[in-house]
């Protein structure tokens, strides 16, 4: 139950800063929870479309460990888990009571362990904020569809439905359709992967056929360009753009889904999604349609959860303390009955 409270005090916090995450199996009266239960197996959005923030995560990522909230009772039991510590909580307290004859001693030095480790904790959770931030502000290309331009966008304010311009050597900052690309003829992007599988080969990526091919009529066959501007007639051809598809999950090998423009659909396979963590290369600029962000892209759903860290001498230590719980109670079991006759 502690774990559970623990949990959901975690999404107050993230709730504030409007960091969408999903909290604990406890406590499904959670609002988050409740948006990222899945809405009939489909997800539905439009390109630009307005009011996504309302209807699926944003892009903030999260990896910090503590929040100001939850910092003292989750550091506390993460410690208290280590049987040292409880073992001499529960010799202070049993100091403080009438049972014991001595002075109240022992709640000093596990006291000054438990600050140790606070500050300790506290110093690498910082490091992991200062990357979090880092990470959010970094900033991309997207079209603006009130201007019908690029701009530049926080990598936190990308939101499911934006289309981002992505240049060679970009990290995508999250799950895209490949609409369209530089390569007139064949549509075909290359990425590196290595971020998200540990595979160091690149790996092709096609751009929906029916979308590439009306964006790209007008390029000459064979130009790779880098583009300062979007032409207005880009913008015009995306805005119509409707997607359907699976609901966020961490399969990497399979997507299902389709896109449809006026009286055109096409399928939408593994082949036509790039993957946050992703770098593109090999062409010079390409149309992207978010689909899935922050917590609910890929990269994330199949991030390791964060364990306390446990080294043998730990485990040695606590096979120790549960002898001597033991033969401690023992003792105390022959004196509260009293020591048998010679």
């Amino acid at each position: 139950f502690f774990e559970s409270f623990i949990s959901a005090a975690s999404c107050v916090v993230p709730h504030m800063k409007k960091v969408k995450k999903k909290c604990s199996r406890w406590f499904r009266c959670c609002p988050c929870c409740k948006k990222n239960e899945d809405d009939g197996g489909v997800r539905q959005f439009s390109a630009f479309e307005a009011d996504t923030d309302d209807k699926f995560a944003n892009n903030v990522i999260r990896t910090a460990k503590y929040t100001p909230i939850t910092f003292l009772p989750l550091n506390l039991f993460e410690q208290f888990q280590r049987l040292s510590n409880f073992y001499f909580l529960i010799i202070s307290i049993l100091q403080f009571t009438s049972l014991s004859s001595v002075q109240p001693t022992s709640w000093i030095p596990l006291l000054f362990v438990l600050i140790v480790n606070m500050v300790k904790e506290l110093i690498e959770d910082a490091k992991r904020k200062k990357q979090d931030r880092e990470i959010n502000n970094q900033e991309v290309f997207a079209i603006d569809p009130s201007t019908k331009d690029m701009k530049k966008l926080k990598w936190k304010d990308i939101k499911v439905g934006s289309v981002l311009v992505l240049m060679e050597d970009d990290q995508v900052p999250a799950d895209v359709i490949v609409v369209a690309t530089a390569d007139k003829i064949s549509g075909l992007v290359d990425i590196d992967t290595v971020q998200l599988d540990g595979e160091t080969n690149l790996k092709s990526k096609e751009s929906v056929e029916f979308t590439h091919r009306a964006i790209t009529k007008d390029v000459p066959d064979g130009a790779q360009r880098a583009i300062t501007s979007v032409p207005k007639q880009h913008v015009d051809m995306m805005e119509p753009l409707h997607v359907e598809c699976e609901q966020p999950n961490p399969e990497l090998s399979s997507f299902t889904g389709k896109l449809l423009s006026a009286n055109t659909t096409e399928s939408l396979t593994n082949k036509q999604i790039i993957y946050r963590g992703c770098t593109v290369r090999n062409t010079k600029w390409l149309y992207a349609l978010v689909t899935f962000t922050g917590e609910e892209t890929k990269l994330r759903k199949n991030a390791v959860q964060k364990k306390l860290k446990r080294t043998t001498l730990d485990r040695t230590t606590n096979h120790y303390i549960v002898g001597l719980f033991g033969f401690l109670a023992g003792l105390c079991v022959l004196a509260a009955g009293g020591f048998p006759k010679l």
